[in-house]
């Protein structure tokens, strides 16, 4: 089970680092503890997290764009696209469905029904 406290039937793991997307705060985030865990695109390991570039107290993801502007703070998005218009990045916006407990792990928008973030 790579999320044992939280139901997630189908084991989905997108960035591939063990913990299941229901457990993870962004599914699309590289999780790590060395250099040699991080994919090419985002080869450091910072604050066990695979970063793109050395970052700054400024630029906490090391994207270039300071954190002050960037919609997703944690992921490498220079681009800072947002589809859906909610001031999030779409590099940090929780796949739909997202399994959840409370409201705060849903998308914004969205509200936790049964373990399953929803739109209201």
């Amino acid at each position: 089970d790579n999320c044992p406290n939280t139901p997630n039937p189908d084991q989905a793991d997108t960035n591939g680092d063990g913990v299941g997307d229901a457990c993870s705060i962004n599914a699309s985030a590289w999780y790590c503890t060395q250099d040699d865990e991080c994919p090419t695109n985002v080869p450091l390991c910072l604050d066990n997290i695979c970063r793109a570039s050395t970052a700054t107290t400024d630029d906490l993801d090391g994207d270039g764009v300071l954190n002050s502007s960037d919609n997703c703070r944690d992921v490498p998005n220079p681009s800072q696209e947002d589809t859906n218009g909610d001031g999030v990045g779409d590099a940090c916006t929780l796949p739909t469905p997202a399994y959840c407990r409370t409201d705060a792990e849903c998308a914004v928008g969205q509200v936790c029904v049964n373990t399953m973030c929803a739109t209201p």
